[in-house]
């Protein structure tokens, strides 16, 4: 385990949408809190090489915390890079002067504050947990191709690779635009549906890559 004091965080103290408005609230109301963090996790590593192939298989277990004492009745919450799993597992085949390779990624869907779970306004008293949801997990698979030869007495190469193969669609984070009235459920709670958009990572892109070794 690892742990982390003085750590720094600047957060708005009642994030979500202005009383009676439908887009986020621009009364910014932003404070410093001092707390400390806490990561505890495993990493274990399987490496094998065989004949013209090389590979290895990595995964890491954790759980990344941090805690304030102003912030969520000094109760430990997910930071923003809390990802419970990771793996990635590498591919390398060397046959004569062709280099190929391919390497899958996951890692678990990094937690973010949900407004569309927010049922009232002054949510100071509120747990941090109640309104923490999670992205998608993340998966990418690349693949690349490799030529080595000799150019005017020197060493080059000429390669191709596809990132994100699948075209998997990976979410870097949402951002929250409006919240429309969908009636009451209660005399005290009124129902919101909360609209906005997200952001996504590079999907499927081919690359060419050329080099020369003086």
């Amino acid at each position: 385990a690892k742990q982390t004091e003085g750590q720094v965080a600047y957060a708005l103290l009642a994030p979500g949408f202005a009383t009676g408005g439908i887009t986020p609230s621009r009364e910014f109301d932003y404070r410093l809190f001092r707390g400390q963090g806490q990561s505890r996790g495993i990493d274990i590593l399987l490496k094998k090489d065989w004949g013209p192939y090389s590979g290895w298989l990595a995964y890491t277990l954790s759980k990344t915390t941090q805690r304030y004492r102003e912030i969520n009745r000094n109760e430990p919450f997910p930071s923003q890079d809390d990802r419970r799993h990771q793996l990635k597992w590498a591919n390398m085949v060397k046959l004569g002067r062709w280099e190929f390779s391919a390497t899958y990624i996951f890692a678990s869907g990094r937690p973010f504050t949900d407004l569309a779970r927010f049922q009232r306004q002054d949510r100071r008293e509120a747990a941090i947990e109640d309104f923490i949801t999670y992205l998608p997990d993340y998966h990418r698979a690349d693949v690349e191709a490799g030529y080595n030869f000799h150019l005017s007495g020197l060493r080059a190469r000429a390669g191709v690779s596809v990132f994100n193969l699948f075209d998997h669609d990976n979410i870097k984070y949402r951002q929250y635009i409006y919240s429309l009235s969908a009636g009451e459920t209660g005399p005290m709670i009124p129902q919101n549906i909360v609209l906005g958009n997200e952001v996504k990572l590079l999907g499927r892109t081919l690359n060419l890559s050329f080099g020369i070794r003086f």
